[in-house]
Formats: structure tokens, C-alpha cells, sequence
């Protein structure tokens, strides 16, 4: 690999408020770097776990920001 898709692709990152593992001072460090479009979500290092539903939104977020406008749904075929 020689080129990092986060320089010109959006980035999308959660920040766990309450981290032991990595602290957030340092993830904001390292998202501002590349550019990322953060979410602070309260919760410790996990929160996929503990927190899906915010998780979910972030990443639903991300796909309609870069979605085409117009989706082409697939042809219905009837039953046989």
C-alpha cells in the first residue's frame, strides 16, 4: 500500500468519553490528523458493546453522507 485512503476519502471516528485504554486526548489528536468527522460517545473502551445504537448511527451516518443521490434499486422479478 502507498497512498492512505483517509487523505481524500471522508473518515468517520467514535471517541469513547471514557476510555482507560486510549485516552481521548489522544484520539482527537490522531482523528484531527486525518481529517475524521468524530462522534463522542459516553462509555468506556468497548462501546460497540456498550453502546450499539450510537455505534450504528455513526456508521449509517457515514453511508448516507457517501451514498450516490439517486439509488438504483434492482428490478423486481414475480415469483414462479
Amino acid at each position: 500500500m502507498t497512498h492512505a485512503a483517509w487523505r481524500d476519502k471522508p473518515a468517520y471516528g467514535l471517541i469513547a468519553t471514557e476510555d482507560k485504554s486510549i485516552a481521548p486526548e489522544i484520539q482527537h489528536a490522531m482523528y484531527k490528523r486525518s481529517h475524521t468527522k468524530v462522534t463522542e460517545v459516553k462509555g468506556s473502551h468497548v462501546i460497540f458493546m456498550s453502546q450499539p445504537e450510537k455505534v450504528a448511527g455513526v456508521i449509517i451516518e457515514a453511508a448516507k453522507e457517501n451514498s450516490p443521490k439517486k439509488i438504483i434499486q434492482p428490478e423486481k422479478t414475480p415469483l414462479k
